[in-house]
């Protein structure tokens, strides 16, 4: 399985986790999740860019590679090749965690106070307390 495809495989699975899990509409339940969400995100893509570029190193050390560019030119040109792929997956989690900071909370959605159900209220009970006016 190539590289690209190993990505993307890891990248549905955590959306699809995404969906599954439902944030709480609590500040602290959404804090949580958001953060969580962020930490899992970045690690896993730190880890993706070490992998990558592990691998993007062994393919410029294979047995071809060297007996046509030699060790010491294998070597230099798998270190370039392995530390372009590390920054490149980089930047997709740099892009990834971002967008995930980008989302609108469940939190910011909905309102704490619903200030017209609670006047509603507030005027119920008002009329409730008043004496009723005998005549």
């Amino acid at each position: 399985m190539n590289e690209q495809t190993e990505h993307n495989r890891f990248r549905d699975a955590a959306n699809a986790q995404k969906q599954e899990l439902k944030p709480s509409p609590s500040l602290a339940a959404d804090a949580m999740y958001r953060t969580s969400m962020v930490v899992a995100s970045l690690l896993g893509g730190i880890a993706q860019s070490f992998a990558s570029s592990f691998g993007e190193f062994a393919d410029k050390l294979s047995p071809n590679n060297i007996t046509k560019m030699g060790v010491s030119n294998g070597l230099w040109e798998g270190l370039a090749a392995g530390n372009a792929r590390f920054f490149e997956e980089l930047a997709k989690t740099s892009r990834t965690t971002t967008e995930i900071c980008r989302q609108t909370s469940v939190a910011e959605l909905e309102p704490l106070i619903d200030y017209d159900v609670l006047s509603k209220m507030v005027a119920e009970e008002m009329r409730k307390s008043q004496p009723k006016k005998t005549s």
